[in-house]
């Protein structure tokens, strides 16, 4: 399975979460980082990655083939200081055919009815256990 892992800003979150899941899928499976700008995408570097993307147009590109993407719920919000998400980018994740994995990261003091309000901890850890869940249940290629 390919898993993509978006972050941007300093890169903290996903390497994070590529960490994790480099940890509990193994190197079985793709994982991809795919960074918004160049300190995103260094920082989420780590041995044992099948390969990192930077840029609107390479993230758009390659979420169309992902089985998985995790990335914050604060990717799909229209609004962003920085511009380097998309209308593109956010475009090609909600119409990719992965599963979209999003941790709703409290940034702009927004609030996901039937969610509970969780420690940056909690959410990652949420997000490599439904990851691992979906991988487990695919069928092999």
């Amino acid at each position: 399975m390919r898993v993509c892992v978006i972050d941007g800003h300093g890169g903290g979150l996903g390497r994070r979460l590529i960490q994790g899941l480099r940890d509990e899928l193994g190197r079985d499976h793709e994982l991809i980082a795919l960074g918004t700008n160049q300190t995103a995408v260094e920082a989420m570097r780590i041995p044992g990655m099948t390969g990192a993307v930077m840029g609107p147009e390479s993230i758009a590109g390659t979420v169309q083939t992902a089985d998985i993407i995790v990335t914050s719920l604060n990717v799909l919000l229209p609004y962003q200081e920085s511009e380097e998400v998309t209308r593109h980018i956010v475009k090609s994740i909600l119409e990719c055919r992965g599963t979209k994995i999003l941790l709703p990261v409290n940034q702009y003091r927004l609030e996901v009815a039937g969610t509970q309000s969780s420690k940056l901890e909690q959410l990652i850890a949420s997000s490599l256990s439904r990851v691992r869940a979906l991988v487990s249940s695919e069928p092999d290629h």
